[in-house]
């Protein structure tokens, strides 16, 4: 029997309880329900009075919870455990909980009673369900993106090759033209074949990766002269997603577009101890005032123009860095990048 002490406690506690927001349920211990609060038998669409007596596991939706939740609650004791669930409501709908459990005792007494709070999780399991079935529709999106596109790049560099091994009398003008298109669709190639490790980050060597950026970028633009400059005793190691190389694609590529024709890109690199600092910079026209507080948006425009800078952005966050755009009169536009360098 609970002392008057017990008694009085238990009290206060149910008159705090009987309105808060999550359900409550105390319970002795053969797990009959000696409190429930308006909120959990609104839950189940019910009244505490209809409640009392009754065995928690009878409100769970089959035999599969109940073998969960008594697995789980058999591990307890003066101590707390926490599990999801489903409850099952008079009118015979699921609802998915939240169950934190824990158990306490009289003072003068050694009975134990179970305490339940229970939140209503619907709403974020429904959440979680649809994203992990946009993420599988994605998948799928992208297996078959990567499938098609990839077999059509080679249908085209195919193509591209046979012209020009089998025709002698292109002019040095088409032949680079043609040899430019060819790196294009090999870079193509490989941006899509990123897809597939896209959201892995693995230690990078900076410098060899600005370098394969810089290589590949002179083949697909004709007119763009990239120069780097790094200290000799330095080589960076960053800890970075393959769509890094994608990022500096998008720097070179938007100065080939806008700078000018022809245009000469200066890269200079600099460790600063637990980061590196990569400028980017242009002999181009610069970039007009209007523009600098958009550059970085995502811009609605036709074919998915002017994203490049965008996702250029976001690339070097996930990584851990920021990135700042510098333009001024009579000067290029310069783009300087910080990134957190592999340190540990």
């Amino acid at each position: 029997m609970l002392t008057e002490t017990g008694n009085a406690i238990i009290n206060v506690i149910q008159r705090i309880m009987q309105d808060i927001p999550e359900g409550v349920l105390i319970c002795n211990p053969d797990n009959r329900v000696t409190f429930c609060n308006n909120t959990f038998a609104a839950m189940i669409a019910s009244r505490p009075n209809e409640i009392i007596d009754a065995s928690f596991l009878d409100f769970l939706a089959d035999d599969k919870e109940r073998k969960k939740a008594t697995k789980v609650e058999r591990t307890i004791d003066n101590a707390c455990a926490m599990y999801d669930t489903v409850i099952k409501t008079q009118r015979g709908n699921r609802v998915a909980v939240r169950v934190y459990t824990s158990t306490f005792a009289d003072d003068g007494t050694s009975t134990k009673r179970i305490i339940r709070i229970i939140s209503d999780i619907t709403k974020v399991k429904r959440a979680e369900h649809l994203n992990e079935h946009s993420r599988s529709l994605l998948a799928v999106y992208t297996h078959l993106f990567q499938h098609d596109l990839l077999n059509d790049l080679h249908v085209m560099l195919g193509y591209i090759d046979t012209v020009i091994m089998q025709t002698e009398e292109l002019s040095p003008g088409t032949r680079e033209m043609l040899e430019a298109a060819k790196s294009v669709g090999y870079r193509m190639a490989g941006i899509v074949g990123i897809f597939d490790n896209a959201n892995t980050f693995k230690e990078t060597d900076l410098i060899e990766l600005i370098q394969r950026a810089i290589n590949e970028s002179k083949a697909a633009h004709v007119d763009l002269n990239i120069e780097l400059r790094y200290d000799d005793e330095s080589r960076p190691i960053v800890l970075a997603t393959p769509l890094l190389l994608t990022a500096f694609h998008n720097l070179f590529r938007n100065a080939a577009q806008h700078a000018g024709v022809p245009v000469t890109v200066a890269v200079t690199i600099k460790s600063n101890g637990d980061s590196v600092e990569i400028i980017v910079e242009d002999d181009g026209v610069g970039i007009p005032p209007k523009k600098m507080k958009t550059l970085f948006m995502k811009k609605n425009e036709p074919h998915n123009h002017g994203i490049g800078l965008y996702l250029t952005k976001h690339i070097v966050l996930a990584c851990g860095g920021s990135i700042e755009v510098v333009s001024g009169p009579n000067r290029g536009a310069m783009f300087r990048i910080i990134l957190p360098t592999a340190t540990y």
